[in-house]
């Protein structure tokens, strides 16, 4: 017999053995996706890890069920790949698989489906099975797989469903919210022609109506030119003209059609490609070369505006050229939008744009798409899961950005480091870029494990901005008092806005107060699920928990005493907005936070205004701070810079400086100098002037002091262990076990344990403990091990049953 390892999406540390029916020995290989039945009821998609005639000795094996695609759909090497990671950061292939793949990929008997809007449209289309199920579908409205079985009486539905699924008619329950569409846009066509006869007729048609007039006018001027008449751009020339394309489309002078057009049409005209690098770049692009001939990784360490993109893109041209696959990693999609449209535009058909929040089915098109060797993908951190037939580049930009960590689920990988495991396996060379590196990743440049590029110039004439600081406590004793801007900084801001410039507002909390408190006996709200106080939004005027998502309508006033005064503590991006409208109420006043971008579209439409100059000051938190590239913009104002740096975090201070210097950053790109102004209370004075100074090196030499003497990364590891449950003496009780067990084996290296920084998330009252380890691998492979299965041990015991045991690795 043959037996096959199967991974399964659970948070189980082995593979499980099944049997391989005779009808799958000649077809089954590594890499396959196949149906298996675990436990009494529940069936899954598992990925067939290795296949050996080697009987379990302790039971009896079931068989596979059935092999769900003619081709493996996962490569020898990103099984390879999943090894590393869960080695690394102490979790299961089962847990690795799961951050892995698509939910396209991963059917089990749970998941759950709805229909599409055009369903029932194109039902009449469809015949037997596939009608059946869709009819079941939309009656249903929502379905499970296993009740579909049901229905059709047949254990296999896969092809089924896949089907569907590829045509578009279904989705999966969990991806619904990020449907694929493609993008539209409204195409005006006139039914005449630009001959006297026809034009004369319709201005005949419209000479009473005088909008109606206009819009005709506007079109015969796109017929003599031959440009695609927008009718988005035709209501920006005449606004409220919308009634006046109705009416004449009812009167057939024109056709009014949805067309698909490309997501990076506004840049087709961004010819990128004559654009050549500066002696600067050249120089620094033949020494990322020459580094890369004897190292596997090299750093860019390039200030802000010094045009790291075009040398990006020479080198990765240069791979794809040769016919290799290059991994553009970027952060996050949602807030690189313009670098995202600009390299599409630069590389065509050539691009996939790959991250969590595309539909299920473009996903999975995108993998087989990259599976078959489609040669750049431009994605945030998962992209690192993908199945890459020929990756021999692999650029990460901004790599000292958090969001490259997985904070939910388990594990909580880097993308950075992952992307390093994927370079091993496929033996490509890995360039790192930053104008704020990470410690680590500087650290090891300068100690010769990475080569090292500087870029210390901007690009063309453009200079870095000038940087003032303004102590807040001169607020409280101007006339301003009361309010958050200095004199000189509103002095500042309506000059810019008189000479036609834009201006940045940073701060980094959303929502208007992080708190409203009583004046009379100081209560505050808090969440019903977690100890902390819930943030006040005032837009809807209620309460919300940025920890759990639950929210309350406001009180309108407290109610332990009655007191309709209450007290607004903490700022936040809606009170500075409210500022702003009374302080410049001729401007246009924009915010980007989470609470107004939340959607693709709504972000891609904010850069736009921003580009176009229909925003005048623009309000935003961290997402002001990530690849923004305009000319216009002459003020940054950070207006706390004591908010950045209180937190109980050894990164406290990196984060801070990283921020400032990369939203102050975003101030005169072009020749014209910009302004940048930081406001201050009691923060650290050395931190501010090396923040003017954009010194990195003079931060990171004094920095690096400190954390040697406490012993901090770079000079050791850090493996954070949070235990919880709904019953805080059972997850104490785990928690001191977990720790005793551990002290007994290192010792020393184990901090804590103690309550968590928030002791309480979601009814999950949490304790955490910290292992602070040498940098030997030998050591630091031994306790990961330990970790994990000290974790798993306390997860099946049934005295613990609902503990969540959190691992994670390097925390950040």
């Amino acid at each position: 017999m043959v037996f096959a390892e199967i991974v399964l999406p659970l948070p189980i540390k082995d593979t499980f053995t099944f049997s391989v029916p005779d009808e799958f020995i000649d077809k089954i290989e590594i890499g396959h996706r196949v149906e298996v039945q675990f436990g009494p009821r529940k069936k899954y998609a598992g990925i067939v890890f290795s296949l050996h005639k080697n009987a379990p000795d302790n039971y009896k094996t079931k068989p596979i069920v059935r092999m769900l695609d003619e081709a493996p759909i996962i490569r020898p090497k990103q099984l390879e790949l999943w090894v590393k990671v869960a080695d690394y950061y102490a979790s299961t292939l089962g847990e690795v698989m799961n951050a892995a793949l698509p939910a396209g990929i991963k059917l089990n008997s749970e998941t759950t489906y709805l229909g599409h809007e055009d369903l029932n449209n194109f039902i009449h289309e469809l015949t037997g099975d596939e009608q059946l199920l869709a009819s079941a579908v939309l009656y249903q409205k929502e379905i499970k797989h296993s009740d579909l079985e049901n229905i059709l009486s047949k254990k296999n539905i896969y092809p089924v469903i896949s089907s569907l699924l590829a045509k578009g008619f279904i989705e999966l329950k969990e991806e619904l919210k990020y449907t694929y569409k493609a993008k539209t846009e409204r195409i005006i066509i006139p039914n005449f022609d630009k001959s006297n006869e026809s034009l004369s007729s319709v201005l005949e048609q419209v000479k009473k109506a005088a909008k109606q007039a206009q819009v005709v006018m506007y079109c015969i001027q796109h017929l003599h030119s031959g440009e695609k008449i927008r009718a988005k751009a035709l209501e920006t020339a005449f606004p409220g003209s919308n009634a006046a394309i109705n009416s004449l489309r009812k009167k057939g002078i024109i056709t009014v059609e949805n067309q698909v057009i490309s997501r990076y049409d506004a840049y087709n005209d961004l010819d990128l490609k004559d654009i050549e690098l500066s002696a600067i770049q050249s120089r620094a692009k033949a020494e990322i070369e020459n580094h890369l001939k004897e190292k596997d990784i090299t750093l860019l360490h390039g200030i802000t505006g010094s045009g790291k993109t075009l040398i990006y893109l020479k080198l990765m041209e240069e791979a794809m050229s040769k016919g290799h696959q290059v991994l553009f990693l970027v952060p996050e999609i949602a807030l690189t939008t313009q670098l995202v449209q600009r390299m599409a535009a630069y590389f065509g058909n050539e691009v996939s744009v790959y991250h969590s929040s595309i539909g299920s089915n473009h996903k999975i098109d995108l993998w087989h798409e990259i599976k078959n060797g489609k040669p750049l993908v431009i994605g945030a951190r998962s992209s690192v899961f993908l199945p890459f037939k020929d990756l021999k580049l692999i650029i990460i930009d901004e790599e000292h950005d958090y969001s490259y960590k997985q904070n939910e689920p388990t594990p909580k990988y880097h993308a950075r480091e992952t992307a390093m495991f994927l370079a091993q396996l496929h033996q490509a060379k890995v360039i790192l870029g930053s104008a704020t590196p990470s410690f680590e990743s500087y650290y090891n440049a300068l100690h010769g494990k990475y080569g090292l590029v500087n870029l210390l110039e901007r690009y063309g004439n453009a200079v870095l901005p000038h940087v003032e600081l303004i102590n807040r406590n001169t607020i409280e004793h101007s006339k301003n008092k009361g309010s958050h801007f200095s004199p000189v900084l509103v002095n500042e801001m309506l000059d810019q806005l008189k000479r036609g410039k834009q201006s940045i507002v940073f701060i980094n909390r959303r929502g208007y107060s992080s708190m409203l408190v009583c004046t009379m006996c100081e209560w505050t709200k808090r969440c019903k699920n977690c100890d902390v106080a819930m943030t006040y939004h005032k837009y809807n005027n209620s309460f919300l928990c940025h920890y759990c998502g639950w929210h309350k309508e406001a009180d309108p006033a407290c109610p332990e005493c009655g007191n309709v005064d209450l007290s607004h503590k903490g700022l936040g991006t809606q009170q500075i907005e409210e500022e702003l409208v009374l302080l410049f109420p001729e401007a246009t006043i924009a915010r980007m936070d989470f609470d107004t971008v939340r959607g693709k579209a709504a972000m891609s439409d904010m850069i736009h205004r921003l580009e176009t100059g229909k925003i005048d000051i623009l309000i935003g938190t961290q997402m002001v701070s990530k690849g923004l590239d305009f000319e216009n913009i002459g003020l940054v104002a950070i207006v706390s810079a004591d908010q950045l740096a209180r937190f109980p975090d050894f990164r406290s201070h990196e984060r801070a400086f990283q921020l400032m210097v990369q939203v102050s950053g975003r101030s005169g790109r072009s020749e014209e100098q910009g302004k940048v102004f930081i406001q201050y209370g009691s923060i650290r004075q050395s931190l501010l002037e090396d923040v003017t100074k954009a010194d990195y090196v003079g931060f990171y030499t004094k920095e690096l002091a400190e954390r040697k003497g406490f012993i901090y990364p770079p000079f050791c590891r850090l493996i954070k262990v949070v235990i919880g449950h709904r019953d805080p003496q059972k997850a104490a009780a785990a928690m001191e076990q977990f720790a005793a067990t551990m002290k007994q084996h290192w010792g020393s290296r184990v901090v804590g344990p103690a309550p968590g920084l928030i002791p309480r998330i979601n009814n999950q009252y949490l304790f955490e403990l910290m292992l602070k380890v040498e940098r030997k691998n030998e050591i630091l492979s031994k306790i990961k091990s330990d970790v994990r299965d000290l974790t798993l041990l306390i997860k099946s015991q049934s005295d613990y049953k609902g503990i969540s045991c959190v691992v994670d690795v390097d925390p950040y």
